[in-house]
């Protein structure tokens, strides 16, 4: 059986600014053979063909409401605390968005999306997707009618207890929200990181993650300010 906190990282690019965007999950049943890094990425539809997301996944959730403009190049997915259990896959050729009827707004122009909260220790969690089309916000920065029935399908994906079978082994994926560690680096400057193994490791931050969350979009588009051009993420 497998209990392990994995952490999922989407990089891509649009005009030329980097784009990264993070899930964590937590895992429970069987290690399948391909690594169950990889049967998250895969549940997640993640690995495109030819361009494409697998249909009906948080990859195509999310293809289907970006600008054509904005292109992913790979996903890494790790386990936290097992050095071995990680997959690093480019995409040949890169995916990119699907929309591209109109023109694409500037990086730091997001959907964002918000979790509930279901612990009173540990606050929501965020998501900004990058890719948002001029005709998708109305005055004032109102998302279009049009579009929040595709935000409501990412949200519902991201949302979901995902699970993955290889060999009539099965896993599952459950989404969460984590409490990291707060320390100060060797400049002096405020960080978080995941418990290290020394304060008690995989098994202590497993207490501290907040699972049964369920995602929702904002219904106004959001400002990502580390993606501002010259800053890139």
């Amino acid at each position: 059986m497998s209990t392990k906190l994995y952490e999922v990282v989407l990089q891509g690019t649009l005009f030329n600014q980097l784009i990264v965007n993070r899930w964590n999950y937590r895992s429970d049943g069987d290690d399948v053979p391909s690594k169950n890094s990889f049967g998250l990425v895969s549940a997640m539809g993640l690995i495109p063909t030819s361009g494409d997301f697998p249909a009906s996944t948080v990859g195509d959730a999310m293809q289907a409401l970006a600008s054509t403009s904005m292109t992913w190049q790979q996903v890494i997915c790790r386990a936290v605390y097992d050095p071995v259990d990680f997959v690093d896959i480019p995409f040949v050729p890169n995916a990119e968005g699907d929309e591209g009827a109109a023109v694409s707004e500037a990086p730091f122009t997001a959907y964002g999306f918000r979790t509930n909260r279901v612990r009173t220790d540990i606050g929501r969690g965020y998501k900004r997707f990058a890719g948002v089309t001029e005709d998708a916000v109305d005055a004032g920065g109102v998302i279009a009618s049009a579009v929040t029935s595709s935000l409501g399908a990412l949200a519902g994906f991201m949302s979901d207890v995902l699970s993955f079978t290889e060999s009539g082994l099965t896993i599952t994926f459950t989404p969460c929200v984590v409490k990291k560690q707060k320390y100060t680096t060797p400049a002096g400057n405020p960080a978080y990181r995941y418990i290290p193994v020394a304060d008690g490791g995989e098994s202590a931050q497993l207490d501290d993650i907040a699972t049964g969350i369920t995602w929702e979009p904002y219904t106004q588009v959001r400002t990502q300010v580390s993606r501002q051009y010259g800053k890139g993420r």
